[in-house]
């Protein structure tokens, strides 16, 4: 979730809820698409990536 947090508004428009609907379901975790934890990391920069994790995701993105 962090990550898209980098890139909302820039790179991808998104509603949060949204993003975690779609990210559980994805992983088969459905129960999960209301859990406030994931929406935290979305705004908790504990949860940023490494730098070289973050610049190889960068070369994905863009």
């Amino acid at each position: 979730m962090r990550f898209f947090s980098k890139y909302k508004g820039n790179e991808f428009d998104y509603n949060v809820s949204d993003l975690q609907y779609l990210l559980t379901h994805f992983a088969e975790k459905p129960e999960e698409s209301n859990n406030l934890s994931i929406e935290k990391a979305h705004r908790d920069k504990k949860f940023d990536l490494d730098e070289i994790s973050q610049r190889e995701l960068n070369s994905i993105v863009r």
